[in-house]
């Protein structure tokens, strides 16, 4: 499972590249509005799976990627770096990593 991961991330075959292609795209020269409506589809569908998951696990992808995006730059690198599969296991790398910023920066 450990080479075909690691197979899938080198050649960006993961839905993290497909994500950041939805959140930054923009309307391209000559482009449709169905154009455009067909590659937002198109990239949702490769970032979200929806057909493989359920619409409690879309949305939770939704949640973590706010929850994310709102964390300290700190805090953030750090549970991406973790690889978080759920906003509630984000949440929890977030507080930890944060109790351990707090304990070593307070004298004993």
């Amino acid at each position: 499972m450990k080479v075909q991961e690691s197979i899938l991330d080198k050649f960006e075959i993961n839905s993290e590249p497909y994500r950041q292609r939805f959140r930054s795209h923009s309307l391209r020269e000559n482009e449709s509005a169905k154009e455009l409506q067909v590659r937002l589809k198109d990239l949702y569908e490769k970032w979200m799976n929806p057909r493989h998951r359920t619409k409690e696990e879309v949305g939770d992808q939704i949640i973590l990627e706010q929850f994310l995006k709102l964390l300290n730059p700190e805090t953030r690198m750090w549970v991406k770096q973790n690889n978080p599969t759920s906003s509630k296991q984000a949440a929890e790398m977030a507080e930890n990593f944060m109790a351990a910023r707090r304990s070593v920066s307070t004298p004993c």
